[in-house]
């Protein structure tokens, strides 16, 4: 028979069952409940709408160009020489110097110029010695003094010293004291120095033409093919002014190629005719552009907008109440960002900047504030599908 202290063990037992048995439904109760408040507020709440950027269709300029680092070149680079072998004395200018048309460059000593003179006074005399010995030759030869062989002999000997007279002066009259430029421009080389003795057969220097020079560079295969006479260039240097540049055209496309020594391509020389010299010179280093496709005052998009679908083209136009259609559109050329719009479309409408594809004809949107910061904009990541191209660049 159980005892009274067994009995209340039961009761006890029995009894925190119950209360563990009220507390689980409690807790799946109040679970349950959360739950269900949860959904309720979610879906409740508003969810927060895509925001989309518009581009306006406007006008501008695109163009195609190639870039080249190259070179001032003179039209007129004068080699100076000298026809008598002087010596000199003093030298005004040096490599890289600008001179002026006229200015002394190279002077030389008179030594030579005073020897010269010397025999040539020599020579007269011995000219005129000759003279009178040919006279007496032939007062004498009148009376039987003298033979006619002598006679010839004293006219020879006259006119060898005659033709001697005049070598010498012809040499006298090449003799300069000094040699002036013979142009504006900047010496490119100095071969001259002082005590130097000339050389006839070597420049004593050269000077480039400054106010005739041209720009020259060398294109490789790859860009070469785009290049013609007569297209647009743009030149800019470290030697002019921030930002300045220079205008000028392609004048001549050399008709032979070069193997550049150090690649597996040929170069070819493109020269380049400059509108203007202004603080260029003769040897400066120059970045030449050359636009070789430009189209002016064309309709035109950005990338992004523009959807390519196996060689269509479309853009979601916003419209009234901020509704979007899809529409086809034809392009032209194209630079590094921009499509040209030839149909389609006019100056003035708005399109969803980066194209979503997953938006519908007749779709409202929200436009995005261009003010505030971006959030939760469509377009942050372009995953199209269609074939032959995608928002966001050229077919490919």
């Amino acid at each position: 028979m159980e005892t009274n202290a067994e009995y209340s063990e039961i009761v006890k037992t029995i009894e925190a069952k119950k209360i563990t048995k009220t507390k689980n439904k409690f807790y799946k109760f109040m679970t349950l409940l959360m739950a269900v408040l949860f959904m309720v507020l979610s879906c409740g709440k508003k969810q927060d709408e895509t925001e989309y950027e518009v581009t306006t269709v406007q006008t501008g300029d695109l163009s195609l160009s190639v870039s080249k680092t190259g070179q001032v070149v003179s039209d007129n680079e004068v080699s100076v020489y000298t026809t008598s072998s002087q010596r000199v004395s003093k030298v005004y200018f040096k490599k890289g110097d600008n001179v002026k048309k006229g200015e002394v460059v190279v002077r030389f000593y008179p030594i030579d110029k005073n020897e010269k003179k010397r025999d040539i006074t020599k020579k007269a005399l011995e000219v005129q010695q000759k003279e009178r010995d040919l006279h007496n030759a032939r007062e004498l030869y009148k009376v039987g003094g003298e033979s006619k062989v002598n006679v010839d002999n004293a006219r020879i000997a006259l006119e060898t010293a005659r033709l001697e007279l005049a070598s010498l002066q012809e040499d006298l009259s090449l003799i300069v004291d000094q040699i002036t430029s013979p142009v504006d421009g900047v010496i490119t080389e100095m071969t001259a120095d002082e005590n130097y003795r000339v050389n006839t057969e070597t420049t004593l220097f050269k000077v480039s033409d400054s106010t005739n020079m041209r720009v020259e560079v060398s294109l490789s295969d790859s860009d070469i093919k785009n290049i013609e006479v007569g297209q647009r260039v743009e030149i800019t240097s470290d030697s002019l002014p921030s930002g300045e540049k220079i205008e000028g055209s392609v004048s001549q496309v050399s008709g032979v190629a070069e193997k550049s020594s150090s690649l597996d391509e040929s170069n070819t020389t493109v020269k380049i005719k400059i509108n203007e010299t202004k603080g260029l010179k003769p040897g400066a280093t120059i970045t030449a552009t050359i636009f070789y496709k430009e189209s002016k005052n064309v309709a035109k998009l950005p990338y992004s907008s523009v959807i390519n679908e196996s060689g269509k083209f479309y853009v979601f136009v916003v419209g009234k109440d901020n509704k979007v259609s899809k529409r086809e559109i034809k392009v032209g050329m194209n630079d590094d960002s921009y499509y040209a719009v030839e149909t389609g479309i006019s100056v003035g409408e708005k399109v969803i900047t980066v194209a979503d594809e997953a938006l519908k004809d007749g779709q409202k949107i929200k436009i995005a504030d261009p003010n505030k910061p971006k959030k939760n904009t469509a377009g942050k990541e372009n995953k199209s599908k269609s074939k032959g191209g995608r928002p966001g660049g050229p077919p490919r």
